[in-house]
C-alpha cells in the first residue's frame, strides 16, 4: 500500500510497449520517456530525443481534405507542392490538428502523466511477470533525465512485488542515479564506445561522464547488465570490442553483456518529423559477425545477442 503522502511527480511518456522479452529478465512490459541527452546519429528512437514530444506526421494518410489546415491557429500549417507541410517553428502543439484529421496523420510523439496512474497501467501485467520472472522497464530516450517521475513509479512497482529495470545511456549528473538506486533493481547500461575521441566524434561530447557513472553504480551495489550495440564500421573494430569489454569486465555488479545488432528499423521515423537519416548506408551486422563477437564477449562475460 502507498501512503497518500506519497510524492506523484509527473512526467513524459512516449508510449508502453507490452510482451517484450529483450529488455530485461522474463516477459516484461517496456515504458519508453521522452528527453536524451545524446543525439546519436543511428537512434532508432528519434522522435523521443526532444525534451518537448514532437508532432509525428504521417503524409501518406493524407487525403487532402485540408480541414487541418483551417484548424490550425497558429499557421503552421501550410499547403506546399500538392502536400501539407508544417513549419515547426510556429507549430504550438495545441492538439487542433489531431483533433480534426480523421485519417490519424498527425501524432503527438509523448503525453504527460503522473507516477501513480502510470504504475497502475503498468501493474495490469503483473500476472504476466509472476509466471515469467518479468517486470517493467524504464526506457527511452533517456529515462534517468526523468529521476523522481521514474523513481516514483518505480517505488509503487516495488511495493507491488513487481521487478524494475531502468535502460540508459548515462550520460546524466550522478545525483539522477542516486535518485533511483533505490527503486531500481537492474540498470541496462550502454557502453557505446569505450575511445573518448570516437565518442565525442560521433555523439558531439566524450564518455568521461558515462564511465564514471558506471563505475560509481557498480560501486554502489547496483545490478548491471552492458548493453553494447554494434554498429559495423563505426565502433566494432578488434581494438574497440576488447576495450569495451574490458570495461564491462572490470565494473564491479555487471552480471552479463548485451550485443545489440545495429538494425534499420527505425529510420522511417526521420521523415514523420520532416528530416532524413543522416547514414543510410548503415547496414546490419552479419550473423557470422554476431557470432564472432559473441565468441569474443564470452571469454569475458555471460553474453547473449540481442538481449
Amino acid at each position: 500500500m502507498v501512503p497518500e503522502t506519497f510524492p506523484n511527480p509527473s512526467g513524459l511518456i512516449s508510449r508502453i510497449q507490452r510482451f517484450a522479452t529483450r529488455d530485461g529478465p522474463g516477459i516484461r512490459t517496456t515504458a519508453f520517456l521522452n528527453g536524451c541527452s545524446l543525439n546519436c546519429p543511428w537512434c532508432s528512437n528519434p522522435e523521443l530525443i526532444a525534451q518537448t514530444p514532437p508532432l509525428l506526421v504521417r503524409r501518406s494518410r493524407c487525403i487532402h481534405c485540408k480541414a487541418c489546415l483551417a484548424a490550425c491557429p497558429s499557421g503552421a500549417l501550410i499547403w506546399d507542392n500538392g502536400a501539407i507541410q508544417i513549419m515547426r517553428a510556429a507549430c504550438t502543439l495545441c492538439g487542433n490538428c489531431i483533433d480534426t484529421c480523421l485519417q490519424d496523420v498527425y501524432q503527438r510523439a509523448g503525453a504527460k502523466t503522473d507516477a501513480a496512474s502510470l504504475a497502475h497501467e503498468l501493474k495490469k501485467d503483473g500476472v504476466f511477470f509472476e509466471e515469467s520472472g518479468g517486470g517493467v522497464t524504464f526506457s527511452g530516450g533517456e529515462p534517468a533525465l526523468q529521476a523522481e517521475f521514474v523513481a516514483a513509479t518505480a517505488t509503487r512497482l516495488q511495493l507491488a512485488g513487481i521487478h524494475t529495470a531502468l535502460d540508459t545511456a548515462g550520460h546524466v549528473p550522478w545525483d539522477h542515479y542516486e535518485t533511483l538506486l533505490p527503486s531500481i533493481d537492474l540498470f541496462l547500461y550502454d557502453v557505446k564506445f569505450a575511445d573518448p575521441a570516437e565518442h565525442k566524434r560521433w555523439l558531439g561530447c566524450d564518455n568521461s561522464l558515462i564511465l564514471q557513472n558506471l563505475d560509481r553504480l557498480g560501486s554502489a551495489g547496483a545490478a548491471l547488465w552492458i548493453r553494447m550495440v554494434i554498429i559495423p564500421g563505426i565502433n566494432d573494430s578488434k581494438r574497440e570490442l576488447h576495450d569495451r569489454l574490458q570495461i564491462a569486465a572490470s565494473t564491479p555488479g555487471v552480471q552479463r553483456v548485451d550485443l545489440l545488432p545495429y538494425h534499420p528499423y527505425g529510420t522511417g521515423k526521420y521523415t514523420l518529423l520532416d528530416g532524413s537519416f543522416s547514414l543510410p548506408a548503415l547496414r546490419s551486422p552479419s550473423g557470422e559477425r554476431m557470432a564472432a563477437i559473441l565468441d569474443l564477449a564470452q571469454s569475458y562475460l555471460p553474453a547473449t545477442i540481442g538481449g
